[in-house]
C-alpha cells in the first residue's frame, strides 16, 4: 500500500513540475516588441513546445503560425509577408514536412509548388515567374532531379533543357538566349562533359567550342563575333556544377542534401574551366 501511495505522489509531483504555460519572447530588451507567442510544457529540466505557435514582425503583424506536439511541428505551417499575403504553406507531421507545399510572391501570385515525402522534395516541382508564367518544371525522387529539366524565360521561350539521372547531368544539354537563339549545346555523362561543347552569340555565330577525347582532355577555342579566332588552349574535364533547389523566397528545400535540381541559369564565361555557375 505504501508503494502505491509513493507512486501516486511521484506522478503527482511530476505533473505539477511540468506545467503547460503560455510563453512570450521579445525582440527588444524592454520587452515591448513581441517576437513569439507559444505554449510549452515547462519543467526545471526542460521546455517542450506544445500547442499553438505564432511569430510576429516588429509591426505586430503575424509572420508565421503553426502548432507543436511533443516539441515538434505537427500541423499546417504558414508564413506571411508583412502585407498579410501568404509566403509559404506546408504541412508538418511529427517534425517532418509531408505532402503538398506552395510558396508565393508578395503580390499573392504562386511562386512554387511541389510535394514533400519524409522531409524531402519528391514528385513534380514547378516554379513560376512573377507574371504567373511557368519558369521551371522537373521531377524529383528523394530530393534528386530525375529526367528532363526545363527552364523557361517569362516569354515562354526555352532557357535551359537538360536531363538528370542520380542527381547529375546525363545526356544532351542546351541553353538559349532570350531571343530564342541557341546559346550552348553539350552532352554530359555523370556530370562530366562527354562530347563537343559549343556556345553561340545571340546572332547564331559560334562563340566557343571544346573538342575532347575519350579521356576527357582536349582543346578549346573562342571567337570574336566577326568569326575570327580569339583564344586557343587546352581543356581539362570539370564536373557540371549544380545548385540546390531553393524557392524564390530563400527557403532551402534540400536542407543541405545533395544538389537538387540544377536550375542551369547561365553558362560561365570562363571557357577554360567549362564550369556552370552555381
Amino acid at each position: 500500500m505504501k508503494r502505491v501511495i509513493f507512486l501516486l505522489l511521484l506522478l503527482s509531483t511530476t505533473a505539477q513540475a511540468q506545467k503547460l504555460r503560455r510563453l512570450v519572447s521579445y525582440r527588444d530588451s524592454t520587452n515591448t516588441v513581441v517576437r513569439e507567442v507559444y505554449s510549452a510544457l515547462v519543467s526545471p529540466a526542460d521546455t517542450i513546445m506544445e500547442g499553438p505557435y505564432k511569430r510576429f514582425y516588429r509591426s505586430g503583424k503575424v509572420e508565421a503560425q503553426t502548432s507543436y506536439a511533443g516539441g515538434k511541428r505537427d500541423s499546417a505551417y504558414v508564413e506571411f509577408f508583412e502585407n498579410g499575403q501568404r509566403r509559404l504553406e506546408v504541412t508538418f507531421k511529427q517534425g517532418l514536412r509531408q505532402g503538398p507545399f506552395k510558396t508565393y510572391y508578395a503580390t499573392g501570385k504562386l511562386a512554387q509548388e511541389g510535394t514533400y515525402a519524409n522531409d524531402q522534395p519528391d514528385g513534380t516541382l514547378k516554379t513560376y515567374h512573377p507574371s504567373g508564367a511557368i519558369k521551371l518544371e522537373t521531377s524529383l525522387v528523394n530530393g534528386q532531379p530525375v529526367g528532363a529539366v526545363r527552364e523557361l524565360y517569362p516569354s515562354g521561350k526555352p532557357k535551359v533543357e537538360t536531363t538528370y539521372k542520380n542527381g547529375q547531368a546525363n545526356g544532351p544539354t542546351k541553353t538559349y538566349h532570350p531571343n530564342g537563339q541557341l546559346q550552348s549545346e553539350s552532352t554530359y555523362n555523370n556530370g562530366l562533359l562527354a562530347g563537343p561543347y559549343k556556345t553561340y552569340f545571340d546572332n547564331g555565330q559560334l562563340e566557343s567550342e571544346v573538342i575532347i577525347d575519350k579521356a576527357g582532355k582536349g582543346t578549346q577555342k573562342s571567337y570574336y563575333r566577326s568569326g575570327k579566332l580569339r583564344t586557343e588552349g587546352n581543356y581539362v574535364a570539370a564536373a557540371l556544377q549544380t545548385r540546390r533547389v531553393t524557392n524564390p523566397l530563400g527557403d532551402d528545400l534540400t536542407k543541405g542534401a545533395a544538389p537538387v535540381p540544377a536550375l542551369l541559369t547561365s553558362m560561365a564565361r570562363q571557357k577554360r574551366t567549362m564550369k556552370v555557375e552555381p
